[in-house]
């Protein structure tokens, strides 16, 4: 694909994604003119966008949408629930339209019979008039060849501002579009600000245009063509017999007299009183350039010019950058740092001051570096959030049940890769709390309970780690029901007493389900087990909080990034190990006061609390033969658990390089990845969920 192509799929699929999220404020909140104005401007811009790459099935078919949502926009149709239900369809059309353009292949007859179909509804739906405008007719547009309004001349004023050509936008590429409007006839150029060439700067424009359109579009529409580029030029329309009008528009603008003069244009207003002491000055003969299509009259530069450019700041934009640049920067960070730490190792050993002054600039330069770009890869999860609105939407339609969901937190910030693998578990978690959590409405009422169910999605940053919450207001989890199944799976034995976080978590094993009915979306096993796989996937944790009859809550504890991190580095045995320094509470020296045995568990008693120990050690198997004078507690957190790490030797921070640990490596429970020191050595890193979650569990039998 090239990058025209790639441009046009990402604003077409930014577009789709504002308009479903308008059609969904909508459906929820109801309907007002900016909800409505959105839906409009998506509708309108991929239509303009598909017409410059000659996308005629595209342009075709959202040109009778953009007639609709236009005339809803003039009030002259009332937008009700299942129009609102039939652009939400369009919407998606219009997706697989794109995609088969992009592809280049021919559209299939599954898509063709659908594309008539909605076409027709949307002809019905244009058909309609509102009540409020019942009195008068109202003919909807059908195709743009059988609109039967009269032809006109419209005179366009145009000014580009001083940032227009910094926004990367294309003129040439804007008067093309008016040729699937009408017809310039002409175009004038207006030269007089251009500077001395020791003034000119070529980024900065100082010409304008006076345009003359036939045509039998609107003044609305005309305005239309320029949406894209509305913020960076001052635009004048007005028709060609508005003689008031062009009065106004040469007392604004006196510089475009003379050339409409010239160029023998509304001589007769020309003439008039108020315009005629403005053309009485000199003219500079224009040059005429003609075209079949175009005829272009270009004046040559007057020798008063304006004054000297003044450079203004630069406009703030964003730019599209490949996900596999930062990477490919991301990995070079990477060894920089290590090498960084390779050289600040000899400057140690070698007692080199100005060496390690220079390392140490060096690595707080590198700080700043690798913090730059990990912020490039953070996204806020707002959009992905939006998305699964139309998922819960119709989902809720499917199962017949009334759902109100909301969403918080969507400006917290989650890596980009972390993001997009969130997506299928959320959709998953969803859909059952919709089919199993929520009552139908009668079950809703009997138990006092509102007709409407309710779910929310929550993500907010906690020690380091992003947290997700998906909580509703159901029926909750049957744990009776679902320790039944998982004995009768033989899951559980049948003389074993399993707690209910124990019982909770089967839910996620493979091919485990409670329904009785299966359905088309849920009930076959399958699903809750991919979320786990997931989340485990990303190095993250879920948890469960659940009371029968009023509800249950998911809660995802995710890590921010997976690339860099701040790390402590210890050493337990012969092994150095990394612990993510974000999830270090405290390091405490464990002496016979913090420590407590009960039965065969170790715990720490941490200023009257007591936590969970773990020898690293005895965990890993690794007993150096060498007596360490003292050992260390490192206390870790991750969500709302606790627990100790009994390691020998502290070393301090270490900005730690994530690196795979390889396929034979890779399941070693407890190691999330490994790193490489600044001498050398690998060092592991902790799984600290892992960690906690077996010294959790240990503790419990």
């Amino acid at each position: 694909m090239d990058e025209e192509l790639e441009y046009f799929c990402e604003d077409a699929k930014d577009q789709l994604g504002f308009m479903e999220q308008a059609l969904m404020d909508a459906v929820e909140r109801g309907v007002d003119d900016e909800v409505i104005g959105a839906i409009f401007r998506a509708m309108h811009t991929i239509k303009g966008t598909a017409g410059m790459f000659d996308f005629d099935d595209i342009v075709s078919f959202t040109h009778i949408a953009e007639n609709l949502l236009d005339s809803v926009r003039q009030k002259k149709i009332t937008l009700t629930e299942e129009m609102l239900e039939l652009l939400l369809s369009v919407k998606d059309h219009v997706e697989n339209l794109i995609a088969s353009a992009i592809a280049k292949t021919p559209l299939t007859q599954e898509i063709l019979d659908h594309d008539a179909l909605l076409r027709n509804s949307l002809l019905v739906a244009l058909s309609v008039p509102s009540p409020q405008s019942s009195n008068s007719t109202i003919a909807p547009s059908i195709t743009p060849h059988e609109e039967e309004e009269k032809e006109g001349v419209w005179h366009l004023s145009l000014r580009l501002k001083k940032e227009f050509f910094k926004t990367g936008m294309d003129l040439l590429s804007i008067f093309e579009f008016f040729g699937s409007m009408g017809e310039i006839i002409t175009i004038l150029p207006i030269t007089q600000s251009i500077p001395t060439l020791e003034q000119l700067n070529p980024l900065d424009p100082h010409i304008g245009f006076e345009i003359f359109f036939l045509s039998s579009a609107s003044k609305i529409e005309i305005e239309e063509i320029f949406e894209f580029v509305e913020e960076d030029i001052e635009l004048i329309i007005l028709s060609s017999d508005d003689s008031n009008a062009l009065k106004q528009l040469i007392q604004q603008r006196p510089e475009i007299a003379a050339v409409l003069h010239e160029a023998s244009l509304y001589d007769q207003t020309l003439h008039s009183e108020n315009v005629q002491p403005i053309i009485e000055s000199p003219i500079i003969a224009p040059i005429v350039i003609k075209t079949p299509a175009v005829s272009t009259i270009i004046s040559p530069p007057t020798e008063n010019n304006e004054e000297a450019i003044k450079h203004l700041a630069p406009k703030s934009t964003f730019l599209r950058v490949d996900f596999q640049k930062i990477d490919l920067l991301i990995n070079q960070v990477s060894e920089m740092v290590i090498a960084n730490a390779k050289i600040a190792k000899l400057a140690e050993k070698y007692d080199d001051t100005d060496l390690e002054e220079t390392t140490t600039s060096l690595g707080e330069m590198l700080d700043v570096l690798r913090d730059g770009i990990m912020n490039i890869r953070m996204v806020q999860v707002e959009e992905s959030f939006a998305k699964l609105r139309r998922n819960v939407s119709d989902v809720a339609k499917k199962v017949g049940k009334s759902i109100d969901f909301s969403i918080s937190g969507g400006e917290t910030e989650l890596d980009k890769s972390v993001v997009e693998k969130l997506s299928d578990p959320l959709v998953h978690m969803l859909r059952n709390s919709i089919d199993h959590g929520i009552e139908n409405k009668e079950d809703r009422l009997a138990a006092g309970k509102p007709e409407h169910g309710r779910i929310e999605l929550r993500a907010y940053p906690e020690s380091g780690n992003i947290i997700i919450e998906i909580e509703d207001d159901g029926r909750g989890l049957n744990t009776e029901v679902i320790l039944n199944k998982a004995r009768a799976k033989g899951l559980i034995a049948q003389n074993e007493d399993p707690s209910q976080d124990d019982i909770n978590m089967m839910i996620f094993h493979p091919g485990f389900s409670t329904a009785d009915v299966v359905s088309d979306i849920s009930g076959r096993g399958v699903g809750m087990d991919v979320v786990k796989q997931n989340i485990d996937a990303l190095k993250g944790r879920i948890d469960i909080i659940s009371q029968i009859g009023k509800g249950c809550k998911f809660i995802i504890t995710l890590p921010l990034t997976l690339a860099i991190i701040d790390g402590f580095l210890v050493q337990a045995g012969s092994t150095k190990y990394i612990i993510p320094q974000d999830m270090i509470q405290e390091v405490v020296e464990l002496t016979e006061n913090y420590r407590v045995n009960v039965g065969n568990s170790l715990l720490l008693n941490l200023r009257g609390e007591l936590l969970p120990l773990l020898d690293i050690k005895d965990y890993f198997c690794d007993h150096d033969t060498d007596l360490y004078p003292r050992e260390n507690v490192i206390i870790v957190r991750y969500g709302s658990y606790r627990a100790g790490l009994i390691v020998d030797e502290l070393f301090g921070e270490q900005q730690t390089v994530v690196k795979s640990m390889g396929a034979l490596f890779r399941k070693v429970p407890g190691i999330s990845g490994g790193s490489i020191l600044g001498s050398g050595e690998i060092s592991l890193i902790f799984d600290i969920p892992a960690l906690i979650n077996y010294v959790i569990h240990h503790e419990k039998r």
